[in-house]
Formats: structure tokens, sequence, C-alpha cells
């Protein structure tokens, strides 16, 4: 398929690189969608027509659809604002920031593949963020933003750097002067959680907490070359699905092109040190997401941060009862200085998974992480005999297999009741 790329020249500090960006995918109309078929026309493509308007999306909801905001350096983007139609006074807000459309819900149905039961989200959600159906009913606004270069806003789109971390700030800054708004948090899993960690290194005056549930840190070590292995599969995914009218920063691209470490790279790293607002992060142990959550978690300086981790897959973990509740709880202590107690919810919940249900573990509370009472092993690969040992082995070993098709497999018998929980590190010798 043949992509239509710009250049441009950017400075990251001292370090000059030419960086490259590809045309967005073109707005489909639903009729257009209805004659495809594949996993990216559910989650991306549509655009609804430009429509300024407001209007009452439900019973008890109002919507401003497509309200113009302009950053600092003139270029205007959109947002659709969704809050409670008959509040009397200034309700708080929760912002949906990523490069995933704000009217996703008007033309298609991405739950269904994503695990969430069906009906469980209404078509007001943009992708991977909060219900305005639910979160309105509770007294909160919802603000669903289309970044630079998404959709009708205008410029083009930067993935995860500077720029959009600085638009997320001018954005929040101008949310708070609207004569409704109460305290704004942020809150999305997976590409909208990935924003949270940049935008509030940004460090807005006007942003109380935020809530990034499984969020990748690292867009070089966690994404495009994970653990230095190139795998730019789901990253071409992600940049040929976004929808807009002119050009996306060609992630993919530019790392084929610098597969080295430089500036670049360094302007998408989040500075997760200067986050100090309340935070409560999840993780699932079963996603790319689980480093940089963990990483986020530890590294951001705010006094007052919670990580919950679990054994689901994100999307049906950030729309059940449960975890509706549990932020609830947490954005009415800090965007409605409501004291509920949440101050007592255990910092570190993690669940423990057993091969058989038999003996896992809800949200068992520890006090840090690593957890402090973990023994550390060192273990062998033995290639002779195939398993994993605390034995160094006595003669060298060899095992080859087919790089396409094949694996691998060192065995470990356990003799006792083993948990293992936190980090691994492999040290490997390998020749292709």
């Amino acid at each position: 398929m043949d992509v239509e790329r710009i250049t441009k020249v950017k400075k990251f500090g001292d370090e000059e690189i030419v960086c490259y960006y590809r045309k967005c995918r073109k707005p489909l109309t639903k009729e257009e969608l209805s004659q495809m078929s594949g996993t990216a026309t559910d989650l991306f493509g549509f655009c609804p027509e430009f429509n300024p308007r407001t209007y009452v999306a439900e019973e008890g909801i109002l919507c401003e659809q497509d309200v113009a905001v302009k950053m600092r350096d003139g270029i205007t983007i959109y947002t659709d604002i969704y809050r409670p139609q008959h509040a009397t006074g200034k309700v708080p807000c929760i912002v949906s920031w990523s490069p995933f459309g704000k009217r996703p819900g008007d033309g298609m149905d991405e739950w269904r593949i994503m695990g969430v039961p069906n009906q469980t989200v209404s078509n007001m959600a943009k992708f991977e963020s909060v219900d305005p159906a639910y979160w309105c009913r509770q007294g909160y606004a919802v603000a669903n933003v289309d970044p630079r270069g998404i959709g009708h806003s205008e410029g083009d789109h930067e993935l995860f750097g500077t720029l959009d971390a600085q638009d997320g700030y001018d954005f929040i800054e101008w949310l708070a002067t609207q004569h409704w708004c109460g305290k704004i948090g942020m809150c999305g899993n997976s590409g909208v959680a990935m924003t949270h960690w940049r935008i509030a290194a940004e460090q807005p005056p006007s942003l109380a907490c935020i809530a990034p549930w499984e969020g990748t840190g690292d867009m070089y070590r966690e994404s495009t070359y994970e653990g230095g292995i190139p795998a730019y599969g789901f990253p071409e995914f992600i940049v040929g699905s976004v929808t807009g009218e002119n050009y996306i920063d060609d992630m993919v691209y530019m790392a084929a092109k610098y597969p080295k470490w430089n500036g670049y790279w360094e302007d998408k790293l989040p500075k997760f040190e200067k986050i100090r607002i309340p935070a409560y992060v999840t993780a699932c142990w079963n996603h790319f997401h689980l480093r940089g959550s963990f990483e986020g978690f530890r590294r951001i300086r705010s006094p007052k941060k919670w990580i919950r981790a679990h054994r689901e897959f994100e999307w049906p973990d950030a729309y059940c009862n449960e975890g509706l509740e549990d932020l609830k709880r947490f954005y009415d202590r800090y965007l409605k200085d409501i004291r509920n107690g949440w101050e007592l919810t255990p910092r570190i919940r993690i669940e423990v998974m057993d091969a058989y249900d038999y003996d896992f573990q809800i949200n068992r509370p520890e006090r840090e992480w690593p957890l402090a009472r973990t023994q550390y092993k060192k273990l062998y690969m033995d290639a002779a005999t195939m398993s994993l040992s605390e034995n160094t082995f006595v003669s060298p070993s060899k095992v080859s297999y087919d790089g396409a098709t094949g694996i691998v497999n060192f065995d470990m018998k356990f003799e006792e009741d083993t948990e293992i929980t936190g980090h691994m590190m492999l040290r490997l010798f390998v020749e292709a």
C-alpha cells in the first residue's frame, strides 16, 4: 500500500532530526464502513461530519458537540462535552484525550471484540475512556477530545510527544475557565492512559488528579523495540488506523529509520518525576502496558498514589461495576472533596493468579513494590536437559529451533508451593 509522507526537521535539545509524517486515514462515513470488514474498521475510521451544536444526548445529559479550543500556537482543536443537564452549580470534569476519535460510538461497536458485555457502554463513550452515560448521572462532566490532527482538529498529530502534552495542558486550562466547570481529572485506559503521564508531567495548575489505567511509558523499549527486538506490528496498526484530515507522526517509519536511541525517542518518554498530583493506576499481568504502569506508579512523586494489579484484560476491568465504584470513590475524594475514607485504601493491591483457580487472591494488600519479602533466585537454562535449575551446568550444550514456527521450553519442577510475583530478568546468549 502506498503511503503519502512528508518530512519536518525538528529540534530536540541540541539535536536536529528529520521526522517523517504519514497522511492520516481518510474519514469514512457509516455507509463506507458498512461495506468494509476487519478489526481496524471496527476500531477506527469513522468521523462524523463537523456539526457544532448543543443537544440532549440522553435524558438528563447535555452534549456540546465540536466545541473549538485554541492552542498556544493558534491551532484549533475540537471537543465534545457531556454534562448533567440540570446541574445548578459547577461540576467536576473528567478529560479523555487520545488519537482514537472523540465520537466512535456513533459508528462502531468496538466493545464486542474487547470482551466487554453488550450494552455495557453507551454510544457516547470515546474508545478506552469513561462513559458519559454513567458519569454524568454521578454528577460529573466528561470532555472527549480530538487532539491536534485528529478528526476535524487542525494541525498534524504528534504521537505521545511534548507537543501533544502541551496541547493537553492548554486544553485543561481552557476547560477550567468554563462557567460550569469545577475540578478537573483525567481517566482512560491504554492509549488514553498513556497521554495522562505526559500531560500530568506538564503540571497544568487546574489538573487535580489522574487515573491512568494501564498505560505504556517508554514507546521505544515497550512498544516499537520491545526489549530491543523490533515489534512494528501493533504500532503500525495504531498509526495506520488514526483518522484525520492531515498528517500523523509516523512512529513506525521513524523506528526503522532511527533504530537507535535519539532525541526523538527521548521526547516521547514521560517525565514521571514531575507528576505530583493524586493518581490511581491499574495494571494487568497479561498486557504490554504492565511495565509502564508499574514504572509510572514507582516513579511519580505524588504522596497520594495507588495501584491495583489484576488478571483481566484492560477493557472488561475498566467497565466492570466493581472498578467503576472504586474509581468513583477516588474521584469523589479528589474532584468533589468528599471525605469518604479513600485514603484508607491500600496503596498497593494485587491479584495473585493460580493455574487452577484454586487459591487465587484478589486485591491482596501490600505495603511496597517490589515486595520486600521477595527471595530472588538465579536459575540456569540447561539445553542438555531442557530444564531450569539452580545448579550451573557442567558442560556446554546447545539447542536449535525453527525461528518462524518453533519454540523451546525450559521446564522447572517446583517441590513446594511457590508464588512468583514481581520483576524477572533473563540473560540470554543467542545466535541466528
